[in-house]
C-alpha cells in the first residue's frame, strides 16, 4: 500500500461536500469509519442554506412565514450572513414593510431585512440583508428560522422570485 504522501497515487484535489473522509472511532477499538466533507463542515463550522422565495411566498409573507432552517431544543441558529437575489420578471412588488428573517415566527429585535425599496424595484437586484450583527436568542423549545413581512398587510402585486443564501451555524448549550 502506498503512503498517503504519494501524490501520484493519491493526487491532491479540491474537496467537495460529498467527498468521503476517513476517520477513526476511539470508542470502538479504533474502528475505521467514513463521513463526508460536508458532515465535517457542519460539525466544525458553518452551513449554507439556499432557498427560493416564490411570488406566492412573498405575497403571503405577512400571514405565512415559510420555515427555512430548524434546530433542536437547547440549540439556536446564528445567522452569519444572508444574501438575496431578486430576479425581476414583469411586475414589481408593492408594500410598506420589509421582508425579514424571523426566529420562531417573530421578527428579530434587530431585523435582518430586505428593504421593500429593493423588492419593489423593477429590475434584477442583489444585496446583503441588513443588520447582520444581530443574533438569535435561544427559545424554550426548538428554534426555527423563517421569512416574514413587517408591513401592515401582505405585499400586493409582484411576480419575481427571490433567491436567499444564508450562511449560519447551530450553537448548542
Amino acid at each position: 500500500m502506498s503512503q498517503i504522501s504519494n501524490t501520484t497515487v493519491y493526487p491532491n484535489v479540491t474537496p467537495t461536500a460529498t467527498d468521503i473522509f476517513i476517520i477513526s472511532d476511539p470508542t470502538v477499538a479504533g474502528d475505521t469509519k467514513t463521513c463526508t466533507v460536508g458532515d465535517l463542515q457542519g460539525y466544525f463550522g458553518t452551513k449554507t442554506f439556499t432557498y427560493t422565495l416564490t411570488s406566492t411566498d412573498i405575497l403571503n409573507s405577512y400571514i405565512y412565514a415559510p420555515k427555512l432552517i430548524s434546530c433542536a431544543v437547547g440549540e439556536y441558529i446564528q445567522v452569519i450572513c444572508a444574501n438575496y437575489l431578486l430576479e425581476f420578471n414583469t411586475t414589481a412588488y408593492s408594500g410598506d414593510g420589509n421582508l425579514v428573517l424571523c426566529n420562531n415566527g417573530n421578527p428579530l429585535l434587530v431585523q435582518r431585512s430586505i428593504s421593500m425599496a429593493n423588492v419593489n424595484a423593477a429590475a434584477t437586484t442583489a444585496g446583503t440583508m441588513k443588520h447582520l450583527e444581530s443574533q438569535y436568542s435561544p427559545a424554550t423549545g426548538a428554534n426555527w428560522l423563517s421569512v416574514g413581512y413587517t408591513g401592515t398587510g401582505n405585499p400586493t402585486l409582484g411576480d419575481s422570485p427571490i433567491k436567499l443564501s444564508i450562511l449560519y451555524r447551530i450553537v448548542k448549550f
